[in-house]
């Protein structure tokens, strides 16, 4: 899965550290989904679409996780 995750934590300044904590996830994981070789889970993608949608209110679930750009 290519995504605009990792722009949009950089965008908020966050770490991979960070957004690991946000999605209750050790930072391997976060790292190895963040780069596409794992898939979310539901419950990390809306964890994270909340932190982020805090920060960008229009940003959809799709835009960050499905849509490449």
């Amino acid at each position: 899965m290519v995504n605009n995750l990792a722009r949009y934590r950089k965008f908020m300044e966050m770490s991979q550290k960070e957004m690991a904590t946000v999605a209750n996830m050790c930072l391997t994981s976060y790292y190895m989904k963040e780069k596409g070789a794992r898939e979310f889970t539901q419950a990390e993608m809306f964890n994270i679409y909340n932190c982020i949608k805090k920060r960008v209110p229009e940003v959809t679930i799709e835009e960050i996780f499905y849509r490449e750009s």
